[in-house]
């Protein structure tokens, strides 16, 4: 929906951090999801990492689904982060929802 959507994230050992988002652009509010419903899979190939996420077409209750995606690579500590993502939000967050494309 245009200000309800999932932040899924998937770390190098597959640990899995799933959270319902409400985001109407100017309140943000969001909630862990204890019963993950999602599965993923990690892969470290030599010095990155691929993963695999499956979402069950169910708890996805719309024909038309907006997607972005986003990765934070860190050289040992916050201060040294780079942020990518396929449609840049250009900010400092990903939770913008102009750019779930």
């Amino acid at each position: 929906e245009k200000d309800h959507y999932y932040e899924i994230e998937v770390a190098p050992n597959g640990a899995i951090f799933l959270s319902d988002i409400e985001n109407d652009g100017k309140s943000f509010k969001g909630t862990l999801i204890e019963k993950c419903f999602i599965k993923a899979k990690a892969k470290i190939k030599n010095n990155r990492y691929i993963v695999k996420i499956k979402i069950p077409k169910e708890m996805i209750p719309t024909q038309f689904v907006k997607f972005n995606a986003f990765r934070i690579e860190t050289d040992g500590g916050k201060e040294n982060a780079h942020l990518f993502a396929l449609h840049p939000t250009l900010s400092g967050t990903f939770h913008k929802l102009e750019y779930i494309i």
